[in-house]
């Protein structure tokens, strides 16, 4: 748990992910435990691309307790982990949140919204939002929660193998490509590892490869970042594709 000694010092104002911008200006390298944010979920836009299982996009709270992120020059990765805020007081100056110590929750960068500015009791348990709720965010404090999920047909395991999948991109939906791209594996310049890479200029839409790897949940794509040190997750939603092993 974070103890009252090691949560910094709040920020003067809500810092909002839209005037952000990707990679090493993304919002998320700004963050540190102890602080108060606010993410989405339901269904939302990656580079203009719909993610999520198609419900109505929701906003939640958590205080961070641990981050496993890495950034490049455009793009981030990693999981944001946390403990959840359960909001009282409807978003006006005073509000106060309270510390749901029974619910852990974790989350990819790009569902990080905003980080709040935030005054903790002396117990820790409640934090006092210092601002009013930002406007970007009380559209989605409004919309409904998602209908219960169905039952999976198959559920995932962590004693059993995952499920593999791909995650590739086709100009015609429903069918399968007909030609990958040549690309080739190099070390990358940010001290990432290796990364492929074109050999030649995509046009836009054109298919590239396809991201093989194990089908996890959310839970499980936590694990694995903690485990490996660093991250080859595609996030689809509330699923991951752990590519390490393919890699």
């Amino acid at each position: 748990s974070v103890s009252m000694s090691s949560l910094p010092d709040a920020p003067a104002a809500a810092a909002l992910q839209e005037d952000f911008g990707r990679g090493q200006h993304h919002l998320s390298t700004l963050l540190e435990e102890g602080n108060v944010v606010a993410y989405q979920v339901g269904t939302w836009l990656v580079d203009n691309v719909e993610v999520g299982p198609g419900t109505p996009p929701r906003c939640l709270f958590c205080r961070v307790d641990y981050l496993q992120l890495n950034w490049s020059h455009n793009c981030e990765h990693g999981v944001i982990g946390g403990t959840r805020l359960l909001l009282d007081g409807g978003g006006d100056p005073s509000c106060v949140m309270a510390l749901d110590e029974s619910k852990e929750v974790s989350f990819g960068p790009e569902q990080l919204l905003a980080r709040l500015p935030a005054e903790w009791s002396a117990d820790a348990g409640t934090a006092t939002l210092r601002c009013p709720m930002p406007g970007s965010l009380q559209h989605l404090l409004l919309s409904p929660p998602p209908p219960p999920p169905s039952p999976p047909s198959s559920p995932l395991s962590r004693q059993s193998r995952p499920p593999t999948m791909d995650a590739c991109y086709s100009t015609a939906a429903g069918r399968p490509p007909r030609h990958e791209m040549a690309l080739e594996v190099r070390p990358t310049t940010d001290g990432r590892g290796l990364g492929a890479f074109a050999t030649r200029p995509a046009a836009a839409g054109e298919y590239v490869t396809s991201y093989r790897g194990a089908l996890l949940t959310r839970d499980q794509a936590a694990e694995a970042s903690r485990r490996h040190g660093s991250s080859y997750l595609f996030a689809l939603g509330d699923v991951y594709l752990d590519a390490t092993e393919s890699c």
